[in-house]
């Protein structure tokens, strides 16, 4: 066959346009993608529960009220649609506790900030401060 019909036919292109890659193969590299940056991310959660061990908040009754740490994402928020095609490592991640992390008057909230003291962002010392008004009060301040 020749002609226009058996380009299109045959699969390949016309010149200056390519073929559309079939939908099934970009389902299975998004998967695989999404897969690796998962497994990724758990290790650098594990890596923030050995390194921080409770939550990092000064002060913090979540021990006393038995509530279990999670891993939060400090430096940027992660939101419910995940990273988009980014991995989150240790430095941007740290231990706290539910109510510190996306309770009332939380992180999520606005409600209190963590600064860096360094470079290596929570891999180093922090400072932590709630809002009071409009200003911001030092709750507790970590050394090296």
């Amino acid at each position: 066959m020749t002609g226009v019909g058996s380009h299109a036919m045959s699969g390949s292109s016309y010149p200056g346009f390519a073929c559309a890659k079939p939908a099934v193969l970009v389902s299975v590299e998004r998967r695989q993608r999404r897969a690796a940056i998962d497994k990724a991310e758990q290790l650098e959660k594990a890596y923030v529960r050995r390194r921080d061990w409770r939550c990092r908040w000064p002060g913090c009754r979540c021990r006393r009220l038995k509530l279990r740490p999670e891993v939060a994402h400090v430096t940027r928020d992660k939101g419910m649609g995940g990273d988009h095609g980014r991995v989150s490592t240790a430095a941007d991640m740290m231990l706290l506790c539910a109510v510190v992390h996306r309770g009332q008057d939380s992180l999520h909230d606005g409600g209190r900030r963590i600064v860096f003291l360094t470079p290596s962002k929570a891999n180093g010392p922090c400072r932590f401060e709630r809002r009071v008004g409009r200003r911001w009060s030092v709750e507790g301040e970590e050394r090296t």
